[in-house]
């Protein structure tokens, strides 16, 4: 499990389905060299945001199957982890965010392919954020 390079949030799949961020998140999603890692939560949340649009969904789903993303099993092993963040952090987090931070433990050295600030803001001091920073219109990491 040592070698994953990139773990990624929700954000850029529904940039890339459905947003102004959409040519942001092609550019992002094209350019690693490797599948992201990300879990079934993270899909699962992409997909909700995205449930008017069928056409959107489908471009998420269809990422696994492509070998764009590799989907990593959080919740069966580590739900107590999760609840144990979620109680930390509060109503800001939800589920996926949780599954995040885990997989952030599992591959310290990964950058997070993310929208969020919050997410940046509890990711462990030995991950390096990459983040999408919105206003100011530039990727940096």
């Amino acid at each position: 499990m040592a070698g994953r390079r990139y773990i990624l949030d929700a954000g850029p799949l529904v940039a890339n389905a459905a947003d102004e961020y959409h040519l942001w998140a092609q550019h992002v999603l094209n350019a690693f060299g490797e599948a992201p890692v990300t879990c079934e939560i993270v899909l699962a949340e992409a997909c909700y945001l995205l449930a008017p649009s069928q056409r959107a969904v489908d471009l998420v789903l269809v990422l696994p199957g492509q070998s764009r993303v590799r989907v990593e099993p959080v919740l069966a092993a580590e739900a107590n982890s999760v609840r144990t963040a979620l109680a930390k952090y509060g109503p800001e987090m939800n589920v996926a965010d949780g599954c995040v931070l885990r997989l952030t433990e599992r591959f310290p050295q990964a950058k997070i392919i993310t929208t969020s600030r919050f997410i940046v803001a509890i990711a462990t001091s030995a991950c390096s954020p990459f983040i999408r920073d919105v206003s100011a219109g530039a990727i940096r990491a």
